[in-house]
């Protein structure tokens, strides 16, 4: 009650605005609070934090507001280029720095996980195979990337749902991502469904891959329902870690679809540090009809970087943006970030 009152008093007052926005979100009241976060950035045009807020927004509302995520995205990263710093000295710093120990760590953490996983749906008698970053990992390193945030696993896409969702739930420290009685929730466990793992702290994907024609597809339900679609494959055991996990065969070639032919390749590639490839954007394989979306929700992930003050992760996402839809506002902030660290 108070922040309503305190956006009716003073509609373009940011905090106010931005913090009942996210309040009517968590209750599904997108269409007020896009509304609301409308008339507020209309009595405060110079904010860029109402501009990201209301993309957000709108992309909770689903597909058909693909225009105005983008437009409001791309609003707010040319509101917040000029208050970038000038140079790194002035930029601040990320707080936290990884090295070997905590890499280490963190990837003994996605083997715990994906152990708990195999364990849950082998237990269930559900087949599930390697894909994405654990299979790339596993296949290129011997170890799983320490700087993922969830682990992708694909499962026959006739797997009965009901079947999985038992099973992740018998199992000890899974919870959803999302309420399944939400509608949106519900309609987009027909292509993934999401758990996170308690213990570690990380997500696991489990994809549902449609084969059909030839061709395997993958789909990410709401909000942005990406696609993927490459050459059906063949699954064949890959040793790792005292235990056989299936993996399309040859890996090779599901990884150059996902990834790019230089997937194995140096740790700077296309012109920037491999840790910030963006399977979103950066997939050969996205659908033509959904690359658009991909472009927009790394949009969202730009902003982020750059809050963070993650200029090599704002850089790189830049760099793949423009490789895929060249943008006049990301060619402006990227040149901005080459200018900071020159400089």
């Amino acid at each position: 009650m108070a922040m309503q009152k305190a956006v009716e008093l003073r509609p373009g007052e940011e905090a106010a605005a931005l913090n009942y926005a996210r309040m009517l979100r968590s209750v599904q009241q997108l269409a007020q609070a896009r509304e609301m976060l409308e008339r507020a950035a209309a009595h405060n045009p110079g904010s860029w934090r109402l501009q990201e807020e209301l993309a957000i927004t709108c992309r909770l509302q689903g597909v058909s507001e693909a225009a105005a995520i983008r437009r409001h995205a791309l609003a707010a990263l040319s509101l917040l280029m000029p208050r970038l710093p000038a140079s790194l000295e002035e930029a601040t710093t990320p707080p936290h720095s990884r090295n070997a120990a905590d890499d280490d760590a963190a990837s003994t953490r996605a083997r715990r996980l994906l152990f708990a996983v195999g364990d849950a749906l082998d237990a269930a008698g559900v087949p599930f195979h390697l894909i994405g970053g654990a299979l790339l990992a596993i296949h290129r390193d011997g170890r799983l990337l320490p700087h993922d945030k969830d682990i992708d696993l694909a499962l026959p896409f006739e797997t009965d749902r009901e079947l999985v969702a038992a099973a992740m739930s018998q199992a000890q420290g899974f919870r959803p991502l999302a309420n399944p009685e939400i509608e949106v929730v519900a309609a987009a466990r027909k292509w993934v469904m999401g758990f996170r793992h308690l213990e570690t702290d990380i997500c696991v994907d489990l994809m549902f891959v449609r084969t059909q024609d030839g061709v395997a597809r993958f789909e990410l339900g709401a909000p942005d329902y990406l696609s993927c679609e490459l050459p059906a494959y063949p699954l064949r055991a890959l040793q790792w870690a005292g235990r056989a996990w299936l993996a399309p065969s040859p890996p090779e070639h599901f990884l150059d679809a996902i990834y790019g032919p230089d997937w194995a390749g140096p740790a700077v590639i296309r012109g920037f540090d491999r840790r910030w490839f963006d399977t979103q954007v950066s997939n050969p394989s996205r659908t033509p009809e959904s690359l658009p979306r991909a472009v927009t929700l790394v949009l969202l992930r730009l902003l982020q970087a750059l809050q963070a003050g993650q200029w090599e992760k704002a850089r790189a996402l830049c760099i793949q943006v423009q490789a895929r839809e060249p943008l006049p506002e990301v060619g402006a902030m990227l040149a901005r970030l080459e200018r900071v660290q020159a400089t």
